[in-house]
This record gives structure tokens, C-alpha cells and sequence, in this order.
């Protein structure tokens, strides 16, 4: 093996004027993508270190992976700009880090000699080379817990299970293309964190990992998880590259294979807010075919969906989404007991369930001992206590019976969105093959008091003609009728602290904004104009919560998004001060 050079970095902090080349391994290297280059950091033989950039045209032994960590170089050509760094010009490449296969200095941080064990000088006067692998290097690594690690603290190990492994996933965009990996790792805590890959960090670490399986991580960059797109306890993610620290370890017992907190269909109703994750246990009531959708978000990519019927002791029942292979699997026999860990909860049809990438599907849980207790109850209630004739509700028809302060509760439960985020062209809201639903805090600035409600049949509630003769035809009820009920057929025009926008409004969230039923304005109206207006001016001005769809709509060759409350609801000021030192809590 080549021996480092002792003085080497003294050597390389001076600049390059003759022919002389310095012996180095490699202790990191790394893309710096916010300036198009690549950083590393190099070792001698007495220990030291010191902090390189490679020049641009070694960029090929770096992108093939040729010059990496733990690589053996013999440094050419190099030069000093400043005192921090020093741009590595040429190079040779003597063994690669694969080959290595670890540091060939033990860093007086890792093992201090003590004066009675100091280690023993060769002939030649330098240190014996102390080699260690990976993992020994590792396990005498102070670990910590998912919940300790912060991106302040990049020497960091921890010692986790990995839980849950994706599918590799192929992208291409204006970019390039390339792949990508996620997966989820566990503590002995029960906390988890997503680690993501790419490229050919995949290509690396995808043979090595595998689900079950404890691991010691280290290397990798933390920051700030996308919550719309990541399900797990940690607050942070994890970038893993082909230069991290991961070798599998002993099973000793410490870190559970896969842990619940299950909740019940009806703590998702009332508690639950839209885009949480959460765990479930639920019998499998029925279940629909397989079906193909396009989906213009994926560039017309054909996905394969399936909706399972859910049920539990609450008797109400909720729907779960299953896509991409799973949706192709026929499922279990209706009765089954199915457990779900980390599923997403949205608020289409009230409240209905998804499976992420990071989902997991039990469907023998009368095997599992975390899931036997539970399994068991749910298997006696639904098949011997009646729970499988027992009268049940959906989740959509819960939600079309609430009282207006069980309206104001669930709207508690929902992310909220700001008015600007649908008057942006790039967001993509209303475009899909389905509407979008979002949630706004908005305050009334303008009522439109022309064409307020119609004339609509009491029984099928479609519109009547009036016949000028006191009564009413509707034709679909083929009738002729002495009184209509009249239907809000409301537009206003509402703000934020972001921006303005006209909505519609059709009867049941106009009356819970006015109060009143369209019959009841009508009549004011034509008693007293006056009282009439005083009415609309006194909703001016309001604050309120509305729940809105969302969708593209043509006319007359003319697109545009058509924004529709379907709920909405007076500001309850308790709740949304307790929901405001929420917010301030998270921050501190």
C-alpha cells in the first residue's frame, strides 16, 4: 500500500513551483450545486487535514466515481488562492476509495494513544498505518437518536431499522433525467425520518439496503422536510449520496420491526387534519375493480387505482385509495382485517384515505403480535357481535348532516391555503381530471345583490318559470305549482392579507353566511328595500372560513377557474387563537 506523505498538506498549503507530487487519500468529496463545483477535504500521513476544491476538469473522474471518499491520490499540479482552500489542478488516481476501503490515519479524535500506549515508529521514523473499517469506524461514533439530529450538526450518527423501502422511480424533466430512492428509517425511540437518493447514490446503496434490516448512518445532509410530500415524525429529511457512511449491524433487540398508533374512522372525522398521516385498522367491508387513470400531472402516465370500503367499531365507513401495484393486487375477502401504517387523510368527500409511497399494508395481522389484540376485537365484533349487519355511515353523508358548530369544528381540522395560491397561472389548481378543494380564512368585501337567488321547485329544486299568473310550471316535476322555494345563487367577493377574488355560492353555505333562508331575504325585500340593504351591508366585512372547490371551466372558447364555497363558516375566535399559539409553538 502507498504510504501518505508526512508533511504532505504543509506541502500543498504552499504553492505549486516545481515537480514535486504529494501522496493524499481523499476524506470526503462532494458537489456543491449553488456553484457548479466540487469540494472535498484531504488527509497526510501525520493525521492532518485540509480543505480542497477539485478543478473542472478532473470532473470526470468524480462524476464516474473514479476520485472519491477514501480514494489514494497523487497530487500533480495545485494551486493556493487563499489559506482556506486549495484547488486540487491534477491529479493521479492510485487506488479508488472501493479498494481502500476506509481512512488510513485513525484521527487522534477517534483513539487518543495514551503515553504508555503510543504507537510504535518504523525504521524510517513514521507512524505504523492503523487501518479500520467502516463500520468500526462507526460503531465508536457517539450515535444519536432521530430526534437529536439538526442540519447544525453534520458529524452525526444514528443506528436505526429500515422500515419502509420504495421502488426506484425514473425521472426526466427539462434537466435531465436520472432515478431516485426513498426510504424510511426507524430508532429504537419509534421516531422515524425519510432518506432520499439519487442517481448514483441509487445504484450504490439500493442492492445494500434492505427492508428490516439495522443500519449505522452517517453522512448524509439534513433539512427542512416538504410536509406535502413527507409523512414522518422528524421534522427533517435526510440526502443520502454515494459518499455516506452506511453499513448494516447486529440485530440486539433494541429497535422494534414496526410500531402503531392507530386511531379510530371516527377520531379521523373529528380530529384529523387534512394531510396528516396515520396508522389504521379497519375491516375491509367491499372494494372496487381496478381502474385505469391519465393523469396530466405525470405527463399522461397510466396509473392504476383501487377504493376500498373501510369499516370499524364506529360504524362509519371511509374510503382508502390504493394505487400503482397495490390497486392491481385483488384483495382480500370482504371481512378481512387490514391494518395501514402511515396513510395520508384528505378531505375529498369529507374525509377519505391514501396510500403514500411510504405506506405499508398488513393483510395477515392475525399473525403479527403487534396487531394480534386488535385484529382479534375487530374480528369478533364485525363477524360475532353483529357488526357485520349493523347500520352504518359513510363519512360524506356524516359531513352533509352537521350542525354548523360541528362545520366550524371540522373546518379546524383543515390545512388552510391563501387566495394568492389561485390566482398564480403555475400552480395547476382546477386543472386536473377532478376538482380541487382548499380552505380559506377570507373576509367579505363586496356582495353582488342582482340575481341573488331563483325560483326553484320545492321538490326537485330545479328552477320553475313563472307563469304570470301567480303560479309556477316545473318541468321537470311535469307540475304546476302555487308556491316555489326560493335558492341563494350567491357571488361576492372576498380578501386576504394575499389577495381578492370573486366566489360563488349556492343555497346551503349562502344561508350560513346570511343566516337566513333566500325565502326569508326575498320577503324582507319586498317589505322594506331599506332592511334589505341593511342586511347585505352588515355581512360586509365578515370574516370567514371557506371551504371552496376548484376547477377549470370553458365558455365560449374561454378558460378560466371557476371557484365555488361549499362550506363556510363564521370565524370561531377561541379556536383560532388556540390555532395561532399552535403556530407560535412549533416556531419557538
Amino acid at each position: 500500500m502507498n504510504e501518505l506523505d508526512q508533511d504532505g498538506i504543509a506541502r500543498l498549503k504552499v504553492e505549486n513551483t516545481s515537480d514535486e507530487k504529494i501522496t493524499l487519500q481523499v476524506l470526503n468529496v462532494q458537489r456543491n450545486t449553488s456553484k457548479n463545483n466540487w469540494d472535498g477535504e484531504v488527509l497526510d500521513g501525520s493525521g492532518a487535514k485540509h480543505k480542497v476544491k477539485f478543478a473542472r476538469q478532473l470532473e470526470p473522474k468524480l462524476e464516474s466515481e473514479e476520485l472519491n471518499q477514501f480514494a489514494l491520490i497523487q497530487v500533480l499540479t495545485w494551486t493556493n488562492p487563499s489559506l482556506i482552500a486549495t484547488i486540487i489542478v491534477n491529479l493521479e488516481v492510485l487506488k479508488s476509495g472501493n479498494q481502500v476501503g476506509g481512512p488510513l490515519i485513525v484521527q487522534q479524535i477517534e483513539s487518543i494513544p495514551t503515553s504508555a500506549s503510543k504507537t510504535p515508529a518504523t525504521k524510517g521514523g513514521s507512524p505504523n498505518i492503523v487501518t479500520k473499517t467502516p463500520i468500526q469506524r462507526l460503531q465508536n461514533k457517539k450515535v444519536l437518536s432521530i430526534s437529536q439530529l439538526n442540519p447544525y450538526n453534520n458529524k452525526w450518527t444514528i443506528k436505526v431499522r429500515l422500515t419502509t423501502k420504495g421502488e426506484v422511480i425514473q425521472w426526466t424533466n427539462a434537466r435531465g433525467s436520472g432515478e431516485l430512492m426513498k426510504v424510511t428509517f426507524t430508532d429504537a425511540d419509534g421516531d422515524d425520518i425519510e432518506a432520499i437518493m439519487f442517481k448514483e447514490a441509487v445504484r450504490k446503496w439500493e442492492p445494500i439496503l434492505q427492508e428490516n434490516n439495522i443500519y449505522l448512518v452517517s453522512g448524509g445532509r439534513l433539512k427542512v422536510a416538504n410536509r406535502q410530500y413527507c409523512h414522518t415524525s422528524s421534522k427533517y429529511e435526510i440526502t443520502l449520496d454515494a459518499s455516506a457512511a452506511i453499513e448494516q449491524t447486529s440485530e440486539d433487540g433494541s429497535i422494534g420491526k414496526v410500531s402503531f398508533q392507530f386511531v379510530t374512522i371516527a377520531e379521523i372525522f373529528e380530529n384529523i387534519p387534512e394531510n396528516a398521516s396515520i396508522d389504521l385498522i379497519a375491516v375491509l367491508k367491499s372494494y372496487e375493480e381496478v381502474r385505469e387513470v391519465i393523469s396530466s400531472k405525470l405527463g399522461g402516465k397510466t396509473l392504476y387505482k383501487r377504493d376500498l370500503i373501510l369499516l370499524d367499531e364506529s360504524k362509519i365507513e371511509i374510503t382508502l385509495t390504493l394505487w400503482g401495484d397495490l390497486a392491481r393486487k385483488q384483495p382480500q375477502d370482504s371481512g378481512t382485517i387490514l391494518a395501514f401504517k402511515r396513510v395520508k387523510v384528505s378531505d375529498y368527500n369529507g374525509k377519505s384515505l391514501s396510500i403514500l409511497r411510504s405506506s405499508k399494508v398488513f393483510q395477515d395481522t392475525s399473525q403479527d403480535p403487534a396487531l394480534q389484540d386488535r385484529a382479534q376485537r375487530l374480528h369478533t365484533w364485525y363477524h360475532h357481535e353483529g357488526g357485520a349487519q349493523a347500520e352504518t355511515t359513510s363519512i360524506a353523508s356524516t359531513v352533509s348532516k352537521m350542525n354548523p358548530e360541528q362545520q366550524v369544528a371540522a373546518f379546524y381540522t383543515q390545512s388552510r391555503d391563501s387566495l394568492l395560491k389561485v390566482r398564480i397561472n403555475d400552480t395547476n389548481i382546477g386543472q386536473g381530471p377532478k376538482p380541487d378543494y382548499l380552505s380559506f380564512k377570507a373576509t367579505i368585501i363586496n356582495i353582488k345583490t342582482e340575481k341573488l337567488w331563483y325560483e326553484a321547485c320545492p321538490t326537485c329544486q330545479r328552477k320553475v318559470i313563472d307563469q304570470n299568473d301567480g303560479t309556477y310550471a316545473c318541468e321537470k316535476c311535469n307540475a304546476t305549482l302555487a308556491e316555489c322555494e326560493r335558492r341563494f345563487l350567491l357571488s361576492f367577493s372576498v380578501a386576504d392579507d394575499t389577495a381578492s377574488q370573486w366566489i360563488s355560492a349556492f343555497n346551503d353555505a349562502a344561508i350560513s353566511i346570511f343566516a337566513i333562508t333566500a325565502n326569508e331575504l326575498c320577503a324582507t325585500y319586498e317589505e322594506s328595500e331599506a332592511q334589505f340593504t341593511d342586511i347585505i351591508e352588515s355581512k360586509k366585512y365578515q370574516q370567514l372560513l371557506l371551504r371552496c372547490r376548484c376547477k377549470q371551466e370553458t365558455w365560449q372558447d374561454q378558460t378560466r377557474l371557476k371557484i365555488t364555497s361549499v362550506a363556510a363558516a363564521p370565524l370561531d375566535f377561541y379556536r383560532e387563537s388556540q390555532a395561532i399559539l399552535d403556530d407560535i409553538k412549533t416556531l419557538l
